[in-house]
């Protein structure tokens, strides 16, 4: 992908894109983010053009951007700034393969071609590194994408792909929908080895209510992973993914 000209008047309107521009160093030529916009903490001082999936768009146009990032799954909230007299560019992150793709696609658009190449040397290098040294036996997982009411991840999700890559079987890997509900009957039958959860839920959270009644929290093989790492299709997705993989691979024989 080409552009006449080299972006200089970035606006970055989904966190991963905005941790897509600081990897490959043009946080220079980034104008603005959103309040979402956390990490790295020069983000938060950068301006905001609303919060992620919702943006002011008579505030972003007085800015006069030449270029807004995005991500494919804004898609709907996008179609608002098809009026906007600047390209909206919504990188596809589906898995984790794809955030290489994205982050090269925005070190060239930004002249920091170099930059983004050392980044993906990096991140291709890490990768292998945990396809090479698979878990010694495959253990089943549960992930926790959202407590009451129960949500999940299926085989066709951003995160369902970092489970299979760390090499874990998702209970839930078969349901159709990305990011499902899920009954508490069907998870007590899946019986995972490992649940796996964020701050959504929380460690403390596991001592109370229902969850004790799994066996994986009753012996302990719970996981909880940087909710930002694992949620957002960023640079960062990667420490999810060694995380994961290291509670696998460190995994003692369940009891049953």
């Amino acid at each position: 992908m080409t552009w006449p000209v080299a972006p200089r008047r970035v606006i970055s309107l989904s966190p991963a894109t905005t941790e897509m521009v600081y990897a490959v160093g043009a946080e220079g030529r980034l104008l603005a983010d959103t309040a979402d916009c956390n990490y790295p903490p020069a983000a938060k001082a950068k301006q905001h053009v609303g919060k992620f999936g919702v943006v002011n768009a008579e505030y972003l146009l007085t800015l006069h951007p030449d270029l807004i990032l995005a991500t494919s799954e804004m898609a709907p909230k996008l179609i608002a700034l098809r009026h906007l007299p600047c390209p909206v560019l919504a990188l596809q992150t589906p898995t984790m393969a794809s955030i290489d793709t994205a982050v090269m696609t925005v070190g060239k658009l930004l002249q920091a071609t170099p930059a983004a190449t050392v980044w993906q040397r990096q991140w291709r290098r890490r990768l292998q590194t945990v396809q090479q040294h698979p878990p010694t036996r495959k253990t089943t997982v549960f992930f926790v994408l959202w407590p009451d009411p129960l949500m999940t991840v299926s085989d066709h999700s951003f995160i369902g792909d970092i489970v299979r890559l760390a090499g874990g079987i998702n209970v839930a890997g078969a349901v159709p929908t990305p990011y499902p509900l899920f009954s508490w009957e069907s998870l007590l039958a899946g019986a995972p080895d490992w649940l796996v959860y964020t701050a959504s839920l929380g460690k403390a959270g596991l001592a109370h209510g229902r969850w004790p009644q799994l066996t994986a929290v009753r012996q302990g093989r719970t996981v909880e992973l940087v909710r930002d790492q694992v949620e957002r299709s960023g640079p960062r997705s990667v420490d999810a993914l060694e995380a994961l993989h290291r509670a696998l691979s460190l995994s003692r024989r369940p009891q049953r």
